[in-house]
């Protein structure tokens, strides 16, 4: 938590970047992270009991995805926003 008794924005940002992965995960190849455009649009609370995550691949090319990523809170409000650029390498996601 910050020191508002909220989730802290770096902990969001975190959260948001392993969904994105995982969505670029789904086409089987390595990634990273190249760019990333964040939005906190409000607080999530301490106590909210869970925050619901989703990541939608929106450009899946050769070399890039591009993932936009949504946290919720339980009452459905979006408290952060963001979109991702994940660089492709050539190795194949070790099982």
């Amino acid at each position: 938590m910050n020191e508002y008794d909220n989730v802290h924005g770096g902990f969001l940002l975190a959260l948001a970047d392993e969904a994105a992965s995982g969505a670029a995960d789904t086409y089987g190849y390595d990634n990273a992270t190249m760019t990333v455009s964040a939005n906190f649009l409000r607080p999530a609370r301490i106590t909210d009991e869970y925050l619901s995550v989703v990541a939608v691949v929106r450009h899946a090319g050769k070399r890039t995805v591009v993932a936009e990523v949504s946290i919720a809170r339980p009452n459905g409000e979006v408290v952060f926003k963001s979109t991702y650029t994940m660089a492709v390498f050539e190795t194949r996601i070790a099982k």
